[in-house]
């Protein structure tokens, strides 16, 4: 686990490292025709920009440019270019930068697309990558699609119910890694009592597969809407072989860190992720779902069913405030096999092996106060400190390092 969350991060590294703001190749001013800029983009020379002088772009469309290396869309300045409502289809090699965006459509198989470093307008729509309706062959995956270091808070859902939503057919790339990297973003709903906002911040839904949530992605302030339910995470339908590691969930006081809805994904890593004053975290009838190195703090139901043949591995965590682990409440639910390694408050139910029981001390004081990520981070001396399952310390061990380039939060 220690080697997958190093290799990922070098791996972000290196995008961010190649999304640095480069010269204007060509600048495009207030009124230039879309179908001017369709063709700047598809003639451009790879590896340059294209840049936007302070404006909005309405509906700008790419579809079936096949370039053959990467082109970067960005503003002159800042985020003051708005490309409102950008759909991209069928093409490769396009990069969007410190821009600001209303709604993004990413679909028909495109691969090598990058949103990055943009703000999205309160109360618009975010980011849909669909590959459901449209017959995808192999060699279209891995599709390398990376949304990152963008700020959508208090957008609504885009697709499904997902303030980022992505879906793929269960037969598309026969089985293939879909490759969507969506990381250091932050999500959720800036003021859910006003209504600013409303979804989940990310729904997975049919069969996707190889989607990678995390690190460094902040989730807050999901909950309840209109009479309507929401979740930071939810799986809807199947998929597989996906991994959430290295989050910050916050503040969801209406539900779900994590929901498994009408959902049997097989293969989920949830690992190294912080989950503060959430309501509920909900893994139901997951085949091979690894559950470890996670930090609670006053969370009070964290619910795992494993019924119809689910199986989970939970180790290492850390519990403190809240109720604890317990089966689930669906009728056929049990309590996982292998709970392990758990480091728990005292009065919270934390059954298993090697379980630890005590209060922990942290780097950032006592848990209430803890306002930066890094403030997790278990203090020299504490109870639990590098005596996990793998010689770790008991709880997260991701703590945000420095931010990409052009990450403004």
């Amino acid at each position: 686990m220690k080697l997958l969350l190093v290799l990922l991060l070098l791996v972000i590294s290196n995008v961010h490292a190649a999304d640095t703001l480069k010269s204007c190749s060509q600048t495009i001013t207030a009124g230039t025709a879309n179908s001017t800029i369709q063709s700047l983009v598809g003639s451009a020379a790879n590896g340059t920009s294209i840049c936007f002088n302070t404006g909005t772009w309405d509906n700008l469309q790419f579809f079936g440019m096949n370039r053959s290396g990467p082109v970067t869309l960005r503003s002159t300045s800042g985020t003051s270019a708005t490309l409102s409502s950008l759909q991209i289809g069928a093409s490769r090699y396009i990069r969007v930068a410190n821009v600001t965006l209303n709604y993004v459509q990413i679909n028909n198989c495109s691969r090598d697309i990058s949103i990055v470093d943009s703000v999205f307008v309160q109360d618009g729509s975010g980011i849909g990558i669909e590959n459901r309706d449209f017959s995808c062959s192999a060699g279209s995956y891995p599709a390398n699609i990376l949304i990152s270091g963008n700020d959508l808070s208090g957008v609504n859902y885009a697709s499904g119910e997902g303030q980022i939503g992505v879906t793929d057919a269960c037969g598309n790339g026969g089985g293939n890694n879909w490759g969507v990297v969506i990381t250091y973003n932050i999500l959720g709903n800036t003021n859910p009592g006003a209504g600013i906002g409303s979804g989940d911040a990310i729904q997975a839904w049919d069969c996707t597969k190889g989607v990678q949530i995390g690190p460094g992605n902040i989730i807050e302030n999901v909950g309840n809407s209109g009479g309507s339910h929401f979740d930071g995470i939810q799986f809807f339908g199947g998929g597989s072989a996906n991994s959430i590691i290295g989050n910050w969930f916050r503040n969801l006081p209406g539900c779900c860190a994590l929901t498994h809805h009408t959902a049997v994904p097989s293969g989920t890593n949830f690992s190294n992720n912080i989950l503060t004053n959430v309501a509920s975290y909900q893994v139901d009838q997951s085949p091979s779902f690894i559950d470890d190195h996670n930090t609670w703090y006053n969370d009070p139901d964290i619910a795992v069913c494993t019924a119809g043949g689910g199986s989970v591995v939970n180790r290492s965590n850390l519990v403190i405030g809240g109720s604890g682990f317990r089966g689930g409440g669906q009728t056929g639910c049990t309590v996982p096999g292998d709970w392990s390694y758990t480091l728990c408050a005292s009065g919270i139910s934390c059954p298993g092996s090697n379980t630890v029981v005590g209060s922990p001390t942290f780097v950032g004081g006592s848990p209430g106060s803890i306002v930066t990520w890094g403030g997790w981070k278990l203090a020299a001396g504490s109870i639990g400190k590098a005596n996990g399952h793998d010689g770790r310390d008991r709880g997260a061990n991701f703590f945000s390092p420095a931010a990409p380039i052009g990450f403004a939060h």
